[in-house]
């Protein structure tokens, strides 16, 4: 394996320069899709649909069985590597546009030749790396924490998303697509944090985190 020179920096500055390295050698061999906010498209698992790359966009990932957000990703990033490596045979995950899309489809044949020719598999495990630091974090904040800290884990999360969705989705709707609470723990949670000047809500939609 080929070790990069530019491989320094933030773990964003890393990931922006592998995410760019796969795209600039996968795109010319891949087939785009467009995907309309309210929509979806379903990972195969058995990999035939090979990688995607969402070019444009934002999504959420949900657990199919009870439509759980388990991440929310903005382009450019690449989908669907667990299931390319190891597929369960199963359909775990759907992919939701929460703001028009466009994936393009590489399939696995042309993934594994691209990959292996330009010596890529340094950048492939970097981006999966981010993946499984962005699951981990979930993991880290409904597992073993009290409710308060789930919704105040949440509400960081959220101050993070662009503008248009704090405005588009209410807190209580965030932490609860996110968490499995219930709708009145998390009201509950909200409105004590909002009295203690913790946070600050307009009609629901989270305003800021007061820090000082």
């Amino acid at each position: 394996m080929t070790n990069h020179p530019d491989q320094s920096g933030s773990c964003a500055e890393l990931l922006s320069i592998n995410i760019a390295r796969l795209f600039k050698a996968l795109l010319p061999l891949s087939e785009p899709q467009s995907l309309y906010r309210s929509g979806s498209f379903i990972m195969d698992s058995q990999g035939e649909n090979g990688i995607w790359l969402l070019t444009e966009g934002r999504i959420v990932i949900r657990r199919r069985i009870d439509g759980l957000v388990l991440a929310s990703q903005q382009a450019p990033i690449m989908l669907g590597m667990a299931e390319f490596f190891l597929p369960t045979g199963h359909n775990f995950y759907d992919i939701e546009a929460v703001s028009p899309c466009t994936t393009h489809v590489v399939k696995k044949t042309d993934f594994m030749t691209i990959v292996n020719r330009d010596q890529l598999w340094e950048s492939v495990a970097i981006v999966e790396a981010y993946i499984i630091q962005v699951m981990s974090q979930r993991d880290r904040l409904i597992t073993s924490r009290s409710a308060t800290d789930m919704v105040w884990g949440h509400l960081e999360l959220l101050q993070q998303e662009p503008e248009e969705i704090r405005k588009r989705i209410s807190a209580a709707q965030y932490i609860r697509e996110r968490t499995g609470l219930s709708r009145s723990t998390i009201m509950d949670t909200l409105a004590r944090l909002k009295r203690q000047g913790a946070i600050q809500l307009q009609r629901g939609h989270l305003v800021c985190i007061c820090t000082d």
